[in-house]
This record gives structure tokens, C-alpha cells and sequence, in this order.
């Protein structure tokens, strides 16, 4: 299991770790991405994707928030 990295005081979160955080099939984590509602960050020579703690926990409210409005 990999651990989030941190980088300038920011946690980013591996592909997996941030479906698993919100709670999403890959599909619908994809479409995220290519809709531009995450956004993925590109790490070391491999080129790793990782995603931006704060930007997962920004979807989570606003997925929060329309529930609400229910």
C-alpha cells in the first residue's frame, strides 16, 4: 500500500486513493478528470498521476451541498 505524498505542505493522492476517497467507479473518476473537475498533477520520470487532497475534499462538499438540497 502507498502512502500520499506531500509536497510544499499540500497531500496529493495516488488514482486510487482518491476513487477510494471519493467513493467512485473508474470510469466516473475518469470522467472527472476529463471534464476538468479534478485536475491531475504528474510526478517523477514515470510521469505518476496524483491528485490534490484539497481538490478531492472540494468535491466531496459540493457533492455534500446537493445532497442538502434534496
Amino acid at each position: 500500500m502507498t502512502m500520499p505524498i506531500q509536497i510544499d505542505g499540500e497531500v496529493y493522492l495516488n488514482t486510487s486513493e482518491a476513487m477510494g476517497r471519493l467513493g467512485v467507479s473508474r470510469p466516473t473518476f475518469d470522467n472527472l478528470v476529463k471534464t476538468g473537475r479534478l485536475k491531475r498533477y504528474r510526478q517523477g520520470i514515470r510521469q505518476v498521476a496524483y491528485y490534490k487532497q484539497s481538490d478531492i475534499d472540494r468535491l466531496l462538499e459540493m457533492r455534500e451541498d446537493d445532497n442538502q438540497g434534496e
